[in-house]
């Protein structure tokens, strides 16, 4: 049902490219939704599959209100504040077109939302599985594999009933640079956010990836009230089509560029923080990324000079941390033996 004119509470945006494949999931899982009174934005980022064939068809014998949107490709950000201009919802749920809601996503939230005015940010729980196998590779992103708690998840909070559901407001002020250091665990696409938040500030269309990460510190520092449903709601499927997830298998040079987009990420989010706290947090993640993730990209790339410059960005910002030393001495050693079986291979 594709009426542009039609206003409801809540507006899912939905950025697409080249995503064919999913829709088939994408389409069951808005249309299990228990909750009905919502609009989809579908937000297609120059698809060249038949991304819109699939929509015509489908969505427009569904009774999903909708509206479908092309765009030339600029990225998810883009898409995502392009979908901003065409939602009509007073309050925004940002969805990636390979993921699943369970039946009960829309309607928990948005019942948490009404009965908490004061609150601008909810979020929740997600399980992450393997694509294919759907093995699940982790229960909760609210607890480690260790059994430990989410650091945002245990800072300060009060409960709240709604209706037989609990619902945990964050009042420690200690938020911000939490979520600097560890980000927050429910992701954008576990969340329903006011309009409001918004209307502060958009994305940033200059990343093409990570910016999810930055846009919820943003948040933070800026005081909107973030609260948390402690429930599954959110389930994330890892696939070799993820933009911006890395692993052990992935190849280096998406290692280095994925680093050098949190740390430009970070730089950002130090000249946003209002206070001494905030911008050492933001500060020493910089440092962090320097250390750990640029300087061992640049290792899996065989530049070992270029690794020892990253460490000593990271020395320089964080002198105190004795663990760069140990590390910037290692690489040296590496370096040297490098140098050395360079040396006898030309040698022989």
């Amino acid at each position: 049902m594709n009426l542009e004119n039609l206003c409801l509470p809540v507006s899912v945006i939905v950025p697409l490219y080249n995503r064919e494949a999913f829709l088939p999931q994408l389409f069951r899982t808005l249309e299990s939704q228990t909750f009905k009174e919502f609009e989809v934005i579908l937000i297609d980022d120059g698809s060249s599959d038949g991304t819109h064939a699939w929509i015509e068809k489908h969505f427009r014998e569904s009774v999903l209100t909708y509206q479908y949107v092309y765009q030339d490709n600029g990225g998810p950000y883009k898409a995502r504040n392009n979908g901003l201009k065409h939602a009509k919802g007073k309050y925004i749920v940002l969805f990636d077109s390979d993921d699943e809601w369970p039946d009960y996503h829309l309607k928990q939230f948005f019942d948490a939302m009404e009965s908490n005015k004061d609150i601008d940010w909810i979020f929740a729980s997600i399980k992450i599985i393997e694509h294919e196998s759907r093995n699940v590779l982790q229960e909760s992103n609210f607890v480690d594999k260790r059994g430990n708690e989410h650091p945002v998840i245990s800072l300060q909070s009060e409960s709240r009933l709604v209706g037989d559901r609990e619902i945990k407001v964050i009042i420690d002020p200690r938020l911000p640079e939490t979520m600097i250091e560890h980000t927050l665990p429910g992701s954008m696409q576990c969340s329903i956010i006011k309009r409001s938040v918004f209307d502060s500030h958009l994305f940033d269309e200059s990343f093409r990836t990570a910016y999810d990460r930055f846009y919820c510190m943003k948040t933070a520092i800026k005081g909107f009230k973030f609260g948390y449903l402690k429930n599954t709601h959110l389930i994330y499927h890892v696939h070799d089509d993820n933009i911006s997830t890395v692993s052990a298998n992935t190849p280096a040079e998406k290692l280095k560029k994925s680093a050098i987009t949190m740390i430009r990420g970070y730089r950002l989010i130090e000249k946003e923080a209002v206070n001494s706290k905030q911008k050492k947090a933001a500060k020493k993640r910089v440092s962090e990324v320097h250390a750990w993730e640029l300087s061992m990209a640049e290792q899996s790339l065989g530049d070992y000079k270029a690794s020892i410059s990253a460490i000593c960005v990271a020395i320089n910002n964080s002198p105190k941390n004795f663990s760069f030393y140990k590390t910037l001495f290692a690489t040296y050693v590496k370096l040297i033996l490098s140098n050395l079986i360079s040396f006898i291979r030309v040698d022989k």
